[in-house]
């Protein structure tokens, strides 16, 4: 079948990150909750496939999506760029260990990245922009990623069988 020939895992991550991204941008002003997840599932999903899915074109996507997500969040270039950068580089540089890992430790190993990287923005958000850094929006933040992760990751392994 000609569709299922140029369809692979990747290139539906990269279109689920690009929907998730748009609806994000779009907000849903009514449910803050609805963006807060949105939010955290793009993390993830950045995170999932500079995972399993590592390749030389990440770079690009994780610094559009930095971009992105730094201008029409906070009308400033800055904390997601930073932090996507880097853990681009952190993850091409443990590429060879994290393979070796059980998918058990992988998860958390994901989860503690996400846990880290939502900290590194707040901090950079809160050097460069002087922004506040609201302890109560990080605990939300580590509550709610911890309710959606293991839902997303099994809708993961669903797409990786796929393609």
């Amino acid at each position: 079948m000609f569709f299922t020939r140029h369809l692979n895992a990747f290139k539906i991550y990269i279109f689920i990150l690009v929907i998730s991204s748009s609806i994000l941008i779009r907000g849903v002003p009514e449910f803050s909750v609805i963006n807060f997840i949105t939010y955290l599932f793009i993390h993830i999903l950045l995170i999932y496939i500079g995972i399993y899915h590592f390749k030389i074109t990440l770079y690009f996507v994780y610094f559009i999506t930095g971009i992105i997500l730094d201008i029409f969040l906070l009308n400033e270039i800055g904390p997601h760029i930073l932090t996507f950068m880097i853990l681009i580089l952190v993850l091409s540089k443990l590429q060879r260990l994290i393979i070796s890992l059980s998918p058990q430790k992988i998860f958390f190993l994901i989860t503690l990245i996400l846990f880290l990287s939502l900290i590194c923005e707040m901090f950079v958000s809160f050097i460069l922009f002087n922004f506040s850094f609201e302890i109560f929006n990080l605990l939300k933040s580590i509550f709610i990623s911890l309710l959606i992760s293991y839902p997303t990751f099994y809708f993961f392994n669903k797409i990786d069988k796929f393609g």
